[in-house]
């Protein structure tokens, strides 16, 4: 179960549509639903980040913001090391 805070920290890092990114990574890595669809509905991501437990998507999104993490952190080194280029 996703708690409040959890919540928060994954909405920080994910934005404002986190639940459309969360729907695309469930349909990227295949997960489907109970009927064997791929999951369209926010309905769904939003339950579960209320705390609606749903082990598959609780572990997705947890490997969705791991890898949007590592992004950012890659995004920054680049900036930093374009910032400190030396000029020649």
């Amino acid at each position: 179960m996703i708690t409040k805070r959890e919540k928060n920290k994954i909405k920080k890092i994910l934005g404002k549509e986190y639940s459309k990114q969360i729907i695309l990574y469930l349909n990227k890595i295949n997960l489907r639903n109970k009927y064997g669809l791929p999951y369209s509905s926010n309905s769904t991501v939003i339950n579960v980040m209320n705390g609606q437990p749903h082990k598959e998507i609780e572990k997705a999104i947890f490997e969705l913001v791991a890898i949007r993490k590592e992004e950012l952190y890659q995004e920054a080194e680049e900036r930093k090391r374009i910032l400190e280029l030396k000029k020649v």
